[in-house]
């Protein structure tokens, strides 16, 4: 058994327990020591497959019916961070709050969770103006072992989202080397360790464009951007994509292609309404109308009507 999934499912049988209303003693006695079931815990050794069936029992159920509701527990608390995230991402407040409230009142027994978790919060806590960017770099790096971590061929999809995450900061002096990283993920997905790869790639897609933006390489974000859409396209996903339609209209602008400038904004404009998700709405429009000092909601209705009175 991997060392990790012993030490997350002696994490599942201790909240069993605990929901079950027993002490840790009374839990074990007589199947195994106090100060061994502690070491499951910690993931200093494996949890015995012997063990886990006498815990099962001990709790009133089939140890077959723990390692399933176990799997089951471990996706929904993914997708009860993943959506957390997503709220902070959009600048959801309410939401955010309300995810975390769910989250905090839980055990997280699976690491990759755990961390993903963490860093949400740290960019929470960034966004409501709790931490510097200071801080969060210092955050992020202890989080994923930065650049330990880039000894390691294969990673996780949490420790690619907070690796990805450090192209973003200013402050973050160490940014090209983990831009190759990311483009050696897009070239060979399988270093991704997920059950979203395809999600992954073009999450390594917006952040690399984004990249290239900063520094100015707009043909480079154009090809970035297309790629991101052409992948989502052919795999019937939206992830992302509007800020490959923003990333692009931004390098047309400044390379002075008006016509595509307007097509990738308007493109832009539809796809937030088509998901219609009111407060990523009001981030882009914010962003946007900041950026061309423009009405979002005007340009919109006038690119229709010059568009289709041709």
């Amino acid at each position: 058994m991997d060392a990790n999934y012993s030490k997350e499912l002696s994490l599942y049988f201790d909240k069993l327990r605990f929901e079950r209303n027993m002490t840790q003693e009374l839990f074990v006695n007589g199947i195994v020591s106090i100060r061994q079931f502690r070491r499951y815990l910690k993931g200093e050794c494996n949890i015995p497959q012997d063990i886990i069936n006498q815990l099962a029992r001990r709790l009133g159920f089939k140890p077959e019916y723990v390692i399933w509701d176990f799997e089951s527990e471990r996706i929904n608390e993914a997708n009860l961070i993943n959506n957390f995230y997503n709220a902070v991402a959009n600048v959801d407040v309410e939401a955010a709050d309300d995810y975390n409230k769910q989250i905090k009142g839980k055990y997280i027994i699976d690491n990759v969770n755990k961390l993903y978790y963490d860093y949400t919060v740290s960019l929470y806590n960034f966004y409501r103006k709790k931490i510097d960017e200071s801080s969060l770099i210092d955050i992020s790096v202890k989080l994923i072992d930065f650049p330990n971590i880039l000894q390691n061929r294969v990673l996780s999809t949490a420790e690619i989202m907070v690796l990805s995450s450090l192209l973003t900061l200013q402050k973050f002096q160490e940014k090209e080397v983990i831009a190759e990283r990311l483009k050696l993920f897009v070239a060979q997905p399988e270093l991704m360790i997920s059950g979203h790869n395809e999600r992954m790639v073009v999450l390594c897609l917006q952040r690399l464009a984004q990249y290239e933006g900063v520094k100015k390489n707009y043909l480079e974000v154009i090809r970035l951007c297309n790629h991101g859409i052409e992948y989502n396209t052919r795999l019937k996903m939206f992830y992302l994509l509007e800020y490959f339609l923003y990333f692009n209209s931004l390098a047309y602008y400044r390379l002075g292609n008006i016509e595509k400038y307007e097509e990738s904004l308007f493109r832009c404009y539809s796809s937030l309404h088509a998901e219609n998700i009111e407060k990523k709405i009001a981030k882009f429009t914010r962003l946007i109308e900041d950026d061309y000092n423009i009405s979002f909601h005007d340009f919109a209705i006038n690119y229709i009507k010059k568009t289709y009175a041709k």
